[in-house]
């Protein structure tokens, strides 16, 4: 519940938040911290589940999500607000990663499809009442809310996890516990993701993409992700990644569908909210409304699989994947129809038309990962494939809000110069009520096309997507 509430009750607050600092060329990384450290952290609960068990490396990742969250709802400045997501992101990569570990250590096989179709009905919840908290909080209270809101839940469960969850605790000294963890496979991954990551987000903005540190952050993001392939296959005694789990076609295909699946998911429950407050100056509790038919399907869906759909039998998991991905693709296309004027039915229709995709897609994966993972590597599995899924949302996010930059730093200020406007446009939108209303419709035209350009870059990722997983038996 935390962790998918996280995920979408900040995207209405975005506008607000980088309005009151100043900073609308930086706001990406209230998202992108977040998914950066959660991404990087989270292959490490699966081992350290195995190592210290599952209740201890539960409750420390909900302490370390609570003391982030707390961190960002008193944050004085962007920097400190993103460092503190930072840190929460290192709690909340372990959230859905251990809750869904621990199911498949508790239900046998035959009935755990059911139980993690009830994650997804708290999924469904959670995700609902997501947006429409943080549009309430932000039109109504604080922006700051949004992440005071996880102290009272995060502390019931905390409480819960102490009292009612008892489960076998590994043998062996502590000593013997630490020297099992894959440290330098741990270091050399995080390593490679920031410097594959900085660029994205510099790149076309804060640096031209042929800036000699660009270039040199990309080469060492390749470097350091060839080492981490050598550290895990030649040096690591128990590897974070086991290459045995690359080499079974299926986990390869779920990986890299759940990878570009979580580009265009992410960038969806991220930039939609923006797009509504800017292009049509909807409030915040507004934008959370217009996102609620895309989060809703979502979560019905991703329930619905693992209640109903068991039955069937394998085939129809891979369907649903395979399926779930072409209706992703094909509503990703009609995405980039979205314009300053409104279209309500093809808007919600495809809004909704891409939440069953995701939906379809979401739920299913983790099923079929743990179906044909070895039992021994059950809970590395369930980690890597929402691994990817994340990963693909850090990617995701990265890349559309570089297009998106690019598309406003290249056409926006000769059309400012041209009407003689002064303004910063990275630093709020309130210079919108400045101009006449010529003015304002030209300049949203630009921010329209930026979004436009973003839009058009989910297209190829919904259809790598599909195209992955075919290859899913």
């Amino acid at each position: 519940f935390l962790a998918s509430l996280d995920q979408t009750i900040v995207a209405p607050a975005v506008p607000k938040i980088a309005s009151e600092f100043q900073a609308y060329d930086s706001v990406a990384w209230i998202g992108t911290s977040y998914l950066l450290t959660s991404t990087s952290f989270q292959p490490l609960y699966g081992k350290f589940s195995d190592v210290f068990g599952r209740q201890p490396v539960l409750l420390a990742g909900l302490i370390i999500f609570l003391a982030g969250s707390l961190g960002c709802a008193l944050s004085t400045s962007l920097i400190l607000l993103v460092v503190f997501r930072a840190i929460s992101g290192i709690g909340g990569g372990g959230l859905i990663t251990m809750a869904l570990i621990i199911i498949s250590d508790i239900v046998p096989s035959h009935s755990r499809a059911k139980y993690q179709g009830f994650i997804g009905a708290v999924f469904a919840f959670s995700s609902v009442i997501g947006p429409l908290l943080g549009g309430v909080f932000t039109d109504h209270i604080s922006w700051r809310w949004c992440f005071y809101i996880n102290l009272p839940v995060g502390g019931i469960t905390v409480l819960v996890c102490l009292l009612y969850l008892r489960l076998p605790k590994p043998k062996g000294s502590i000593r013997e516990k630490l020297r099992r963890i894959d440290y330098a496979g741990a270091i050399v991954l995080v390593c490679a993701i920031v410097c594959i990551l900085l660029p994205m987000n510099w790149g076309g903005s804060t640096y031209p993409w042929n800036h000699p540190l660009i270039i040199s952050l990309f080469c060492v993001g390749g470097i350091l992700l060839g080492l981490f392939v050598f550290v895990e296959a030649k040096w690591a005694v128990e590897p974070v990644a086991p290459g045995r789990l690359f080499r079974i076609p299926t986990q390869l295909a779920i990986y890299t569908s759940n990878f570009f699946m979580g580009c265009v998911f992410f960038g969806i429950v991220y930039y939609f909210p923006q797009f509504y407050q800017i292009i049509r100056g909807a409030s915040a509790t507004s934008s959370g409304l217009e996102l609620l038919p895309f989060v809703l399907i979502v979560s019905v869906f991703a329930a619905a699989v693992g209640l109903f759909l068991m039955r069937l039998g394998p085939w129809i998991f891979r369907a649903c994947i395979a399926g779930g991905m072409a209706l992703l693709t094909i509503a990703t296309g009609f995405y980039t129809m979205f314009d300053v004027e409104r279209n309500a039915g093809l808007e919600i229709g495809m809004m909704l038309l891409g939440g069953i995709g995701c939906g379809l897609e979401i739920q299913t994966t983790t099923i079929v990962s743990q179906i044909t993972a070895p039992v021994a590597d059950m809970a590395i599995a369930t980690t890597l494939q929402t691994f990817f899924r994340i990963v693909g949302g850090v990617f995701g996010i990265a890349i559309t809000g570089a297009v998106y930059n690019n598309g406003l730093n290249t056409n926006l200020p000769p059309l400012l110069e041209s009407m003689n406007v002064t303004a910063n446009f990275h630093g709020s939108m309130e210079f919108l009520d400045t101009l006449t209303a010529e003015q304002k419709s030209r300049v949203l035209g630009v921010y329209a096309q930026a979004f436009h350009d973003m839009f058009v870059v989910f297209i190829p990722f919904a259809a790598l997507s599909f195209v992955c997983a075919l290859f899913i038996r």
